[in-house]
């Protein structure tokens, strides 16, 4: 398990992913992160796929387009499982 500093560039990384997608989505910060951690684990599991959390999430960022304010992070998140399968 990798360990990560609080001001590690990877978490500020995290973090604004974290803030992007809130505002795109109607779902609370926690559960935009259990989704991606789920879609990770879900892919891994299921489809052999092995995909790094902070690409996932970059990933379904970039698919919801800026102008969503009410999005359902876990539609996203199943549409992109479905690209990757």
């Amino acid at each position: 398990m990798v360990m990560f500093q609080k001001n590690d560039i990877t978490v500020t990384r995290f973090r604004y992913l974290i803030e992007s997608l809130d505002k795109k989505c109607i779902n609370t910060k926690k559960d935009i992160a259990d989704v991606v951690v789920q879609a990770q684990n879900t892919l891994r599991e299921k489809y052999g796929k092995e995909v790094e959390l902070l690409d996932l999430t970059e990933d379904i960022n970039d698919y919801i387009p800026n102008e969503y304010s009410d999005m359902d992070c876990t539609e996203a998140a199943v549409a992109y499982i479905q690209l990757l399968k």
